[in-house]
């Protein structure tokens, strides 16, 4: 396993940590996208879905 060069092995350590830390970061952006369209989208449904619930409360 360790018969490359440490050399080459700490280059491409170094260059996949970098990969690494930026697609972190990528991914952070990723995961902040759904919660805001999901809070947005609750945000938007939310008095409607209750108003049909109180409608349909009122018919029973």
């Amino acid at each position: 396993m360790s018969s490359s060069p440490p050399t080459l092995a700490l280059h491409g350590d170094f260059r996949s940590s970098n990969r690494r830390v930026r697609l972190q970061q990528n991914d952070n952006l990723v995961k902040k996208l759904p919660d805001q369209l999901h809070h947005n989208v609750m945000v938007s449904i939310y008095p409607f879905s209750s108003s049909i619930y109180n409608s349909i409360l009122l018919l029973f």
